[in-house]
């Protein structure tokens, strides 16, 4: 899994970052929707999706380390590319 676009969301009322949001562009969006089998692969731990929401094109998959850190994956369908380009001031970095 090579995720083609990756950015932070800095949470501006926090002195840290809020989260790390990896947006997975795939063919099978569905394949990382039915479980958690790619997620210890994908972080090189055992972690837990905590979260799965729908935002249209791109399902958030929200995991939380063992440090406590979260990471938001989100499988998108590759023509979602050619959308308008999503940041964390248009997403509102959900969290």
């Amino acid at each position: 899994m090579t995720p083609s676009v990756l950015w932070a969301c800095h949470n501006a009322h926090d002195t840290g970052w809020s989260d790390l949001d990896l947006v997975i562009l795939t063919v099978d969006k569905q394949r990382y929707l039915t479980d958690g089998w790619w997620v210890p692969g994908a972080v090189g731990q055992q972690a837990e999706v905590v979260r799965t929401h729908d935002w249209g094109p791109l399902t958030e998959r929200r995991v939380v380390l063992q440090s406590g850190f979260e990471i938001e994956f989100g499988p998108a369908q590759s023509p979602w590319t050619q959308a308008p380009r999503a940041s964390c001031a248009t997403v509102a970095c959900a969290t």
